[in-house]
Order: structure tokens, then C-alpha cells, then sequence
């Protein structure tokens, strides 16, 4: 699995808001990624010191789409909690602007 296709988008929830002061940062990668991969992918993208890497499995949704008599998964995706070393941060290219929900 490539380093870039590893990691999808970071998650931004009220709880993971409140992690990231403890310098914890929530992630989806894809199903098949395991804690070592996602650890070196981080370091070697990012230059980050990675701690501690939890994961769980996300549920995969499932619709039946009646019309067409048929059921259409969602992706395979997995949670990821990554502790980095004190100091340190991630930073995925979201500006301030953006955070703030300013257009630039």
C-alpha cells in the first residue's frame, strides 16, 4: 500500500477536538493498514515522532437500494488514534481560515 493512499482525511469531531490537547490526533485509513505501517507512514510524511498508535474498525454501512435490487457497501475504513511525542504537531494542510470557516 502507498504512504499517500494510507491515510484518508483526519477526523474532526467534539472529541477528537478535545484530544488534540493532549496531543492525540484521530485519523480513518484504509481497512488494511496495521499499527506499524500507519507509524512509519506518519514519520516518514510527516517528520512526527509517533508514540502510540491505537485502531478500531469502523462499521461498514450498508444501504439496500430497492430500485435497482441490490445492496451497496460504504468503504472499509478503520479509526486510528495517533499520540505523538510532546511538542509536536500534524499539520494537514488546513489554514487557520479555513478552520474558522472563513473563505479565503
Amino acid at each position: 500500500m502507498e504512504l499517500k493512499d494510507l491515510i484518508v482525511k483526519q477526523l474532526q469531531t467534539e472529541k477528537s477536538s478535545s484530544q488534540l490537547k493532549e496531543n492525540k490526533y484521530s485519523l480513518l485509513v484504509g481497512r488494511q493498514a496495521g499499527k506499524p505501517e500507519i507509524k512509519r507512514a506518519l514519520e516518514k510524511m510527516y517528520k512526527v515522532s509517533v508514540v502510540k498508535v491505537n485502531s478500531s474498525k469502523v462499521p461498514v454501512s450498508q444501504r439496500l437500494l430497492a430500485r435497482y435490487r441490490y445492496s451497496a457497501r460504504g468503504p472499509s475504513l478503520r479509526k486510528v488514534i495517533v499520540t505523538l511525542k510532546e511538542g509536536q504537531k500534524l499539520d494537514f494542510g488546513i489554514g487557520e481560515k479555513e478552520k474558522k470557516g472563513e473563505k479565503k
